[in-house]
């Protein structure tokens, strides 16, 4: 079974040239998608039944699993519910990482993927969090994912997006965005999700 270090390595690259975020990360990508599935399904899996919590113990293997449960899920499931199952387990992972200071240890460019889960929230504090956190790395410009700015002019620009996906949740208490066709089926949201590019489901 593949280790936390190898899904670091996937996602982030080597730890020597480990510093800029990577376009994959934001945009639809089958063939990275399905590089995701072959190399490390049945490790999400794994993740999901709570058959690795002794990744917890620290912080780069506590990132490799919240990295699987909050970014892995969105890769292998995409337009399914089941792309987002996982986002409380996630959020549960990095509030425990946030409180020992796990961040801290990290590089920016890692360190954004331990607060995404409270931005991928429809808690409107983990909201307020999230985007707390995630304007705490707007001086560290390789934690930015240029081809944000090409790609439908959404997110705006850099580490806005997280104030933009906020408002709505503070409108209806809950995050009416891309996902509200496959999480949200219900008659009761009666405005139009926030526009999104293409499989965009972060």
């Amino acid at each position: 079974m593949p280790t936390f270090q190898s899904v670091l390595d996937f996602w982030f690259g080597p730890l020597e040239t480990r510093a800029a975020a990577r376009p994959e990360w934001f945009r639809k990508d089958p063939a990275f998608d399905g590089e995701i599935a072959r190399r490390f399904g049945s490790l999400h899996r794994a993740a999901s039944r709570r058959e690795l919590e002794a990744w917890r113990m620290s912080a780069q293997p506590m990132l490799a699993l919240v990295v699987l449960l909050d970014q892995f899920s969105r890769n292998l499931y995409r337009d399914d519910a089941r792309a987002f199952a996982q986002d409380a387990h996630a959020r549960e992972c990095s509030r425990e990482a946030l409180e020992r200071g796990d961040d801290l240890a990290l590089l920016p460019v890692e360190r954004q993927f331990l607060y995404l889960p409270f931005v991928h929230g429809e808690d409107a504090a983990d909201q307020d969090r999230g985007v707390e956190l995630m304007r705490s790395l707007e001086s560290f410009g390789p934690t930015r994912c240029t081809s944000w700015s090409r790609a439908a002019s959404w997110p705006p620009a850099g580490r806005n997006w997280p104030t933009r996906s906020r408002r709505p949740v503070t409108a209806l208490s809950c995050r009416p965005n891309w996902r509200t066709p496959i999480r949200y089926r219900a008659a009761s949201l009666t405005r139009s999700p926030i526009p999104s590019p293409d499989g965009l489901v972060r």
